[in-house]
């Protein structure tokens, strides 16, 4: 079986430009209630008021690839019909650790996937077969969807009653979290709110690598940008830039190892003084390189 582990995460945007609106379900919203909102989503203080943390934010909210966690809270916020950008939120967003509690019935349904033999081959489901096929991502759905519903219609609840003696029912542990995400997506059968959830979900999982989360907030971004955004979980190959209504250049030094990027073309002739020993891409006069570099634009 596939285990999950903890690693730490930091994405990193550079930004020339203006960040001005954020469109949900068809409605734009102005930045700053956009700042608002992520400190409710992402439960942390802006670190700054200006519109590139606001980037980072979204950035955050959006690369999700290889975490249930984070791709649930990507999918609650941005992809069901009732999804909004508030300044308030009158619903209060899950923590991460009760996200992390949702995640595990999307965990287990993986693992228990992982568990079946491939018809089109000799053995078990891999994650590059479920990846791949949409059908065997119909399949995790549904045995997701089947799971989660049981255990929604299941939740108990305990009675508390508080000072002034008003009764309410709180749920504990793992049926507290999944009472939390209760409030946002609905169980009955004739709803489509779950299965949209859970598919929203996996395909987060599977498919919000740092390229598709760039594309997706340039889809729902408006303003002007020179972009660059990185993650420490792929820097050592990956970085994605970026650029409307702003300038983006571009300077290759492979037999320095050096890759400059500015608003300003003059700016990346830096690297003409810059020496560094070791960073050689390539092997010899032959031009052949020894390493490789992804780069999306």
């Amino acid at each position: 079986a596939t285990r999950p582990h903890s690693v730490g995460v930091e994405n990193y945007i550079t930004h020339n430009g203006d960040f001005e609106f954020f469109n949900v379900n068809g409605k734009y919203y102005d930045v700053e209630v956009v700042q608002q909102w992520l400190e409710k989503v992402l439960g942390t203080p802006m670190p700054a008021t200006v519109d590139s943390s606001a980037i980072a934010g979204v950035v955050d909210l959006l690369r999700t690839q290889g975490s249930f966690a984070l791709s649930i809270r990507y999918a609650l916020c941005l992809t069901l019909p009732s999804s909004k950008v508030e300044s308030d939120p009158v619903v209060s967003y899950p923590t991460m650790d009760e996200y992390e509690e949702i995640a595990k019935t999307f965990e287990k349904s993986l693992n228990d996937l992982l568990d079946t033999n491939n018809e089109s081959s000799d053995g078990k489901n891999s994650l590059e077969d479920i990846s791949s096929k949409e059908d065997k991502r119909t399949q995790l759905s549904s045995m997701v969807i089947e799971s989660l519903r049981k255990n929604l219609e299941l939740l108990p609840a305990v009675k508390v009653t508080n000072a002034v003696g008003e009764s309410s029912r709180r749920y504990r542990g793992a049926s507290f979290a999944l009472g939390r995400l209760a409030k946002f997506v609905s169980s009955d059968v004739e709803d489509s709110d779950l299965a949209n959830f859970a598919q929203a979900t996996i395909d987060a999982f599977f498919d919000n690598d740092l390229l598709h989360s760039t594309r997706l907030f340039l889809q729902d971004a408006k303003g002007s940008f020179g972009l660059m955004v990185a993650s420490s979980v792929d820097a050592h190959r990956q970085v994605c830039f970026a650029a409307r209504g702003q300038t983006l250049s571009i300077g290759f030094y492979p037999r320095k190892g050096i890759i400059c990027y500015g608003s300003e073309q003059a700016a990346v002739k830096a690297g003409l003084n810059y020496e560094n020993p070791g960073g050689n891409l390539v092997h010899d006069n032959s031009g052949e390189a020894d390493n490789a570099v992804r780069l999306d634009l």
